[in-house]
């Protein structure tokens, strides 16, 4: 979990985008019932597949509303030489992409082993 005063990033650890998105919403229900945070306004904007995250000016994953691309944000980037940011974010987006296809494999296959 990662919050700021715009925004809330929690890891439901949850396989299926429904039950994740199940997840989320108890846990919103849960927060505003409690009286201290009742005039918090909190509304999911964004399901990710797979998430690599450092913090919000350095993420890149598999959006649940775009899962053929792989979509990045590195702010560190903007510190490496010109020649090497272009490289750098497509190393990293490789990276994210080769997990997730693993990633998708193996629940393929513990699919079919039950």
């Amino acid at each position: 979990m990662h919050a700021d005063f715009n925004k809330v990033w929690l890891h439901t650890r949850k396989q299926d985008f429904e039950e994740a998105q199940n997840h989320i919403n108890f846990v919103i229900k849960q927060i505003l019932q409690n009286p201290m945070f009742a005039c918090l306004s909190l509304t999911p904007e964004e399901y990710w597949r797979i998430l690599l995250f450092k913090d919000a000016y350095n993420l890149g994953g598999i959006k649940e509303s775009n899962n053929q691309s792989c979509c990045t944000f590195w702010n560190i980037s903007l510190h490496l030489p010109e020649a090497l940011q272009r490289e750098f974010k497509r190393h990293v987006g490789e990276y994210i992409l080769l997990v997730y296809k693993y990633r998708q494999k193996m629940l393929i296959k513990q699919a079919q082993d039950t």
